[in-house]
């Protein structure tokens, strides 16, 4: 944290933004799967079709739960190559993305931090 001394403040929207930002990540995880289809889904009766900012926010939900699942600490070696055969490179692509990612061994239960490099 900072001093008062040291001549940093935060713009007085700051706290706005953050607290905006929460409530919108909170509400993100609140939604079922089923609503990001709804919300992309072409309305036959009244020729609605979704925006870019609806198109991306779902294509940025599903790159979440697709790290998620890749990344998840339980996903093993053979579930990545499963994996691996349906979606080919994206999986060593979104690993790379990730950085570092936890396995744990399903023999011993002991976890261990993987870097990819």
């Amino acid at each position: 944290m900072h001093d008062k001394d040291d001549a940093f403040t935060f713009l007085p929207q700051w706290k706005e933004w953050e607290a905006e930002h929460a409530f919108g990540v909170h509400i993100r995880y609140r939604l079922p799967v089923g609503t990001f289809f709804d919300a992309i889904e072409e309305d036959r009766h009244g020729d609605r079709r979704p925006s870019v900012t609806q198109l991306m926010h779902v294509a940025e939900t599903g790159v979440d739960l697709f790290y998620a699942a890749i990344g998840h600490i339980d996903a093993t070696e053979e579930f990545l190559e499963e994996a691996r055969g349906r979606w080919g490179p994206l999986v060593d692509a979104g690993l790379e993305e990730m950085y570092e990612f936890e396995r744990r061994d399903p023999v011993t239960g002991e976890i261990t931090v993987h870097v990819w490099r």
